[in-house]
């Protein structure tokens, strides 16, 4: 998860050999979340969520459901957060801190 135009979809195709539309934007590219499954060093399997942008003006409280329904719905180990740092380091600390509070309950599990 992370704000909009950050690299999440791109991560998602490389790691998963996808080619889910992506791009840098303002809005969101990615409507709904979508489940991949992949396979790591040595065949392991895992599953990987593609999430819209948190930072979306248009469907943010959509968005915003479908994030809360994947992590009560599915067994998530993990969360990562993929935010773009190329400002200010008090800008990317700031940044950091609005996604992680959006998933309190959840901090134990964050990367």
């Amino acid at each position: 998860m992370g704000p909009c135009g950050n690299g999440k979809t791109s991560l998602v195709n490389n790691l998963c050999g996808s080619d889910l539309p992506a791009g840098e934007a303002a809005q969101s590219l990615t409507r709904n979340i979508t489940e991949l499954k992949s396979q790591f060093q040595y065949h392991i399997p895992f599953v990987i969520y593609d999430t819209p942008g948190t930072t979306a003006q248009v469907d943010k409280l959509e968005h915003a459901t479908h994030l809360k329904c994947l992590l009560e719905y599915k067994p998530v180990n993990t969360v990562c957060i993929l935010i773009k740092f190329d400002k200010r380091y008090d800008e990317l600390i700031n940044n950091i801190y609005r996604q992680v509070k959006m998933l309190k309950g959840y901090e134990k599990n964050i990367v």
